[in-house]
């Protein structure tokens, strides 16, 4: 038992398990009218970089590719989404699911 505990400590160790945040970017597609491309599993903080992404903008599409991830993160980027009036698509090939789908139904449009 105690070989077992220590070999399971040591991999841990040496297979450092890190969660990538979302990658959250903002793209001009005409004058007035922006992509926001939120891709990767929802992690601490990306709701807050896609707030900052979102108030430089009106008019933005936001398109989604994630697993999921955090559902309080999740809610807050849909919250922003729906003050924003912004749209929201999944591109074909891609995916959105788990709190990701928050997300998605928080548009009107």
């Amino acid at each position: 038992m105690g070989v077992y505990l220590f070999l399971s400590a040591i991999f841990l160790l040496i297979c450092p398990f890190q969660a990538r945040a979302a990658d959250v970017q903002i793209d001009q597609l005409k004058d007035d009218i922006y992509i926001i491309s939120v891709v990767g599993e929802f992690q601490e903080g990306d709701d807050l970089r896609f707030k900052n992404l979102a108030i430089a903008t009106d008019k933005a599409v936001v398109f989604l590719d994630s697993p999921g991830g955090l559902a309080g993160v999740g809610m807050e980027i849909g919250r922003t989404i729906w003050i924003k009036g912004f749209s929201t698509a999944v591109a074909e090939n891609t995916i959105c699911a788990s709190s990701c789908g928050l997300v998605s139904i928080s548009t009107e449009h």
